[in-house]
This record gives C-alpha cells, structure tokens and sequence, in this order.
C-alpha cells in the first residue's frame, strides 16, 4: 500500500477511524499474522528521516590506547550508548580497535572495560551530515589492590573455535557423550587457558560421573574467572553430589551474588541447607527457588515440604506435599512425599521426629538435575538484559514511599488521558531482523501517519486504537507484523490497571541526570492479564509483564518504562520480549498545557524461531482535543 501524496488531515483521521469502528479486544495488543509463505519483501522506502537536514548513517571508529599512545594489546570491551534515544551495544576490541557500523546521529557514551585497566568513557557527538567519526580513548592502568576484583568484558572465542563448541552442546543435548568429548577436547587444544571451555569440559566429565577430572577443569575455570556463575554452579553441584555441603554452599551463596535469580542455585542451596539441618533456611531458598523458577522449579514442592515439615509447620508442608504429588505423582521421591504427607496427617509425630523421617538417604532424591552447560552466544546480546538481570543503583539510604510514588504516579496517568482523547504525529520505524550471529540484516525504514485515540467503553476499561496512513493493515509492517500499543504503556499506572501488578520501590536513582524513583513491577497471578495481548490469526494470547519504570521525583511524571515478558508464551513460540519506551514534556503553547509523551521506542522480540528489532520515534505532534490546527513544540528535555 502507498503511502498517501499529500498529508491526512485530522478531520480524514477521525472519518476513517468512525469508518473502521472499535475493533480493540484489551487495552494494548500486539497483531501477528504469520502467513505459509514468507511474503515478497516491499523495495525500501527512501523517506527523510525526522532529523534535520537529513544526516545519514556512519562508522564509528574507537581506537583503545595506553597512556604512552601504545595500541592497547589485551582483550577489551567496547560499549556505545545513546544520550539521545534508548540504544546500546557492545563489541569486542582484539587488538585495541573496534568499528560500530549504522550508528544514528546523536550523542553518545563510549565506555570501555578491560582486565587489568580502570574502565574509560568518553562523549561524541554526531550530528553532521556525512562522514565518518574516531575517538581515542585511553586506558588507565587498575592499581595491583583492585585488579583481583575487577570484571574482564565478555571472554571471546576465535570462529573456529566458537563452532567446536556449538558442536559440542549439540551432542551434550542429545546425549551423545562421546560426540561431545571429541568436539571439546578440539576446542581445548585450541583455547586451553579460555575459561569457558574449562567449564565446558568439567561439566561434560561430571555428566559422564568423572567427579575427579571435572572438579580440576571447574576450578581451573574459577583460576581463569573467578566470577565464572555456570562453573560456581557446576562445581557445587560437583560438591553437593559427594556431600560436601559447607563448600557447596559457600559456591552456591557466591552465584547467588552475581544472580540473585538463579532458581537452580537456590533449589540446590536449599538441598544443602536442609542437609545440614539449618530448616529456615533451607525453606526461604525453596520459596525463592519457586519464585524464580516457576514452573520449572516445580519439584521443589517436595524440599519445600520436607523442611516446613522439619519446623513443625504442618498445614502448609501438607500443601507443598499435595501440590507435588499432584504435578510429580511418578516422581521417583513420591513414595517418600506419600509417606511424609500421611505422617503428618497423623498429628502423632513431633517436630523433630518428621525431621528425622523427611531427611532421605538418597540425597539426589531432593536435588535439582544436573543442568545442561549454557554458554552464551553472540546472539545473546541481540537484546538488552531482562529487568530482573540487574537493579540499576540507587542512592543507599534514601527510604522510598511506594503509596505515595503510585499515588502520584497515577494522578499524572490519569490527567494525561483527560487531556489527550485523540493526537495525531509523524511515525518513523526502523525495522531489523537479528540472525544467528547476532547481526541485523534486512532492514527497512517505513514513514506513518500516526493516529491514537484513547475512550473508555466501559467502567474499568480503556480502549487505545492505533491507525497508519489512515488504516490497520498488516501490510504497512515489515514482515506483515503490526505493533500497536505503543503510546499507551505508561497506562500501566492507571488507576484502572495499577492494581493488576505487583509493585516494589527500589529507591532512588538517576534517568538522564535526574532523579527518579525506580519502580519495578510485575503481573499479579490472581488477576486476568489485560494490558497487552497477542494476536496470530484472530486468536488473542493475554501476555503477562514485568518490568520498570523511571517515575521523575519531582513531577511524578513516568519518563522511562521498560517491559519483559514474565512467562514465555510456547503456543506462539514467544521466546523473549524487550520493550523501552522514552518519554518527554511537549508543551501546548495556546493551552499552557504541558503532556508526556512518548518520543521513541525500542523494541525486541524472539518469535518464531526469528529475532526482530524495531525502533519507533515520533514527531510533529497534533492534539485534537485542544486544537486540530495547533502545531506544538519539539520535546523539551525534563
């Protein structure tokens, strides 16, 4: 479909809109239509892009020194980060010099991180129209008392060895052991001293009961990165197996600080806290393993009420019982669950008497399966990191008020759809599928015209319809995959949606050098999720959300959201979602009137079996419920 020769005017907006109806089921949705065959791909569109003049894509060029102008000779990591727009990725500098290819016009961080060396940054600007940019940036020696504790960037394998290691998980996850060895020990010739590929060999040997050899190779691992989290969590389980519980722990409590979601190491953490008697604890750690780990953490059901057993708490350990019984009823430790279960039921034991009894003599009977060894692939960095991967800082001792965040938070949301029932803007997308290695390809850039209209059609519900070039095809997306949705995330703290998530204050930290409380936030499970859906093929797909927002401290005003998916959706192969939505003030001059909105969106989604990355930006804003006519200013920086 064409785009329109001249501009649609509000009024042709709202006619068509009429003409179409309301067709939205929830608030947002996302529409899939996957079609049998791939269809024939649009030739680009060559539009001006929203900045001005129309300044073009370039390299950027960072060349890492030493102090004495030396080329740095040690593996690094290069960061570029937008100050302009939500953007960040990262490559590694082999030999002191790294190229960023496609990098928009804007304002950047380089950051760079190298073992041994304090991390350097430093700020370009690229706004000229043509041209290449290079920055030098110098690497300061770390003083000796810092280096042991200072991170090295992502380690980085050679291609050829890098294949030998996918090999290698293949046949690791057929269960071909042998297939395995012969692709690891290739690898190990190779890179002997790479941290990953000890790991890699110490978890095959410890899958083939080689206890011996596979600690050597996991400590090694630890010799080379002491922060290394898969061999913290394989040499534990290594020490959990021969029942050496206070090193498994010690291993155990050390991931648990480089991930504090790791549901496996909180399982196994609790198997050794159980071991050794120490029941509270083994029962916080099975709780958290539950949460984090949902239902893949299932069978902890059965620690969990072994040790609440132990404690004398006999109601909920009968509920942890029946629910694994229910979910594991063939379950190899099910025998002992039964047996367990009808002794409490029995009211006839004491607290130390079901202790003795829920202590097993098989001690795999309770532990998590050994996991299969993960090692990320350059795809892995397609996308940002999932919320929950890291909290950014905040400031230490500032108390936060969630009450009052949520109160103000909503107040803003609510007086933002008051004043903005219909507005209309010019829409750039950029769209990119991410391959195998990580790298974007098949790009395009579409240009809309962008309607939103916001009503609510029943007590408690919002409608958010979204219309392109005066339409709702799925022929004007790249690859026939509409996103819509977008200017409504900030919903999420409407006095109508905001009790459907749970939400924690996680103190006070800075957004674009300003301070703003950070708000995480999470899908409750007792409540239908309606903020977002999918939909393939007239079949809608509720997703539920987690994420955080940035909510300004002085206006209350939400100027950064950003979502993941908090459940996989496998009937749509939805693997991942990432979204960040960046808001700014744009002040309506006749009103006097200042609305937030959203100014750009990054968005990364896993469907499939293909990784797509979209970025959205948005300008020129009309708001018809003021004036149809009123022309506003460009977004001012809060």
């Amino acid at each position: 479909m064409k785009n329109e020769s001249r501009p649609i005017t509000p009024t042709e907006f709202v006619r068509r809109s009429r003409a179409i109806g309301i067709l939205c089921l929830l608030l947002i949705s996302l529409a899939l239509d996957v079609a049998a065959q791939k269809p024939p791909r649009r030739p680009p569109q060559t539009p001006t892009p929203p900045l001005s003049p129309s300044p073009a894509e370039r390299l950027v060029v960072v060349r890492l020194r030493n102090l004495n102008e030396s080329p740095l000779d040690v593996p690094a990591t290069v960061w570029l980060r937008s100050m302009t727009y939500s953007f960040n990725t990262w490559a590694a500098a082999l030999s002191g010099e790294v190229v960023f290819r496609s990098v928009r016009p804007g304002q950047y961080t380089v950051e760079a991180q190298a073992p041994g060396y304090a991390t350097s940054r430093e700020t370009i600007e690229l706004w000229s129209s043509s041209g290449n940019s290079e920055v030098t940036v110098y690497m300061r020696p770390e003083p000796a008392a810092k280096m042991a504790a200072s991170p090295s960037g992502p380690p980085v394998l050679a291609p050829k060895a890098r294949k030998l290691v996918e090999k290698g998980l293949q046949a690791l996850q057929a269960n071909d052991l042998a297939e395995a060895r012969k692709h690891l020990e290739a690898v190990l010739r190779l890179a002997p001293s790479h941290p990953d590929v000890n790991y890699l060999f110490g978890a095959l040997l410890l899958r083939a009961n080689d206890w011996a050899q596979a600690r050597q190779f996991l400590e090694k691992a630890l010799n080379l990165d002491p922060k290394h989290r898969f061999a913290l969590l394989t040499l534990s389980e290594l020490h959990y197996r021969r029942q050496a519980y206070p090193e498994a722990i010690a291993l155990l409590e050390e991931a648990l600080e480089l991930d504090a979601s790791a549901w496996r190491a909180h399982w196994l953490l609790a198997c050794a806290y159980f071991q050794q008697r120490e029941f509270e604890r083994a029962k916080n750690h099975a709780e958290l393993a539950l949460k984090s780990g949902k239902e893949k953490a299932g069978e902890a059901q059965f620690l969990l009420g072994q040790a609440l057993a132990a404690l004398g708490e006999k109601e909920k350990a009968s509920q942890a019982l029946e629910a694994f019984l229910r979910d594991y009823p063939a379950h190899p430790a099910a025998t002992q669950a039964r047996r367990l279960l009808e002794a409490i039921r029995e009211h006839a034991q004491e607290a130390a008497r079901l202790a003795a009894l829920s202590a097993p003599a098989d001690t795999n009977a309770m532990a998590p399966p050994i996991a299969l060894p993960v090692l990320p692939s350059p795809a892995a960095h397609w996308a940002p990191a999932d919320v929950d991967a890291t909290v950014p800082p905040v400031a230490p001792d500032t108390p936060c008020s969630l009450p009052e965040v949520l109160s103000g938070a909503s107040r803003q949301v609510e007086e933002l759809v008051n004043n903005l029932q219909q507005f209309t803007a010019t829409e750039w997308l950029e769209h990119e599928e991410v391959d195998g290695s990580g790298k974007a390809d098949e790009r395009e850039t579409r240009r809309f015209d962008y309607l939103a209209t916001i009503e609510e059609i029943r007590p408690g519900w919002l409608s958010v319809e979204e219309y392109r070039n005066g339409a709702r095809s799925l022929e004007e997306f790249p690859a026939r995959i509409a996103t819509s949705g977008l200017a409504a995330q900030a919903l999420i703290f409407h006095p109508y949606y905001v009790e459907d998530f749970e939400m924690s204050c996680e103190g006070l930290g800075q957004l674009r050098g300003q301070p703003a409380w950070q708000v995480h936030f999470r899908q409750r499970n007792d409540r239908p999720s309606r903020f977002r859906v999918y939909r393939v093929k007239q079949v809608v797909y509720p997703v539920k959300l987690k994420g955080r927002a940035w909510i300004a401290a002085d206006t209350l005003q939400v100027v950064r959201l950003e979502t993941d998916l908090a459940e996989e959706i496998p009937a749509i192969r939805l693997q991942r979602e990432h979204l960040t939505v960046d808001y700014r003030a744009v002040q309506f001059q006749k009103r006097g009137v200042a609305l937030w909105l959203p100014e750009s969106v990054e968005f990364y989604f896993d469907f499939r079996g293909h990784r797509y990355h979209r970025r959205h930006s948005f300008s020129d804003f009309l708001l018809f419920s003021v004036d149809i006519s009123q022309q506003i200013q460009p977004p001012q920086t809060p």
